[in-house]
């Protein structure tokens, strides 16, 4: 079973040499979201990139889906 998610960029750190600190919290603002919240009142992921291919995919404030699924 697949558990969707919605998460926004809530910052963008560059640390050089192609490495980005992305930070995501679970997107719960909004009568859009509503539903969201209702299940994920919070939560937050961290990654850094490596790959500016990637990486510029981001933007802070934008919501991005997340899917997990066993791997």
């Amino acid at each position: 079973m697949a558990v969707k998610a919605k998460f926004s960029v809530v910052s963008i750190t560059d640390h050089g040499n192609d490495n980005k600190q992305v930070k995501f919290a679970a997107a719960i603002a909004g009568e859009d979201n509503k539903s969201w919240a209702k299940y994920t009142p919070q939560g937050s992921l961290d990654m850094m990139i490596s790959n500016p291919d990637a990486s510029s995919q981001f933007e802070v404030g934008k919501s991005y889906f997340l899917t997990f699924e066993p791997a």
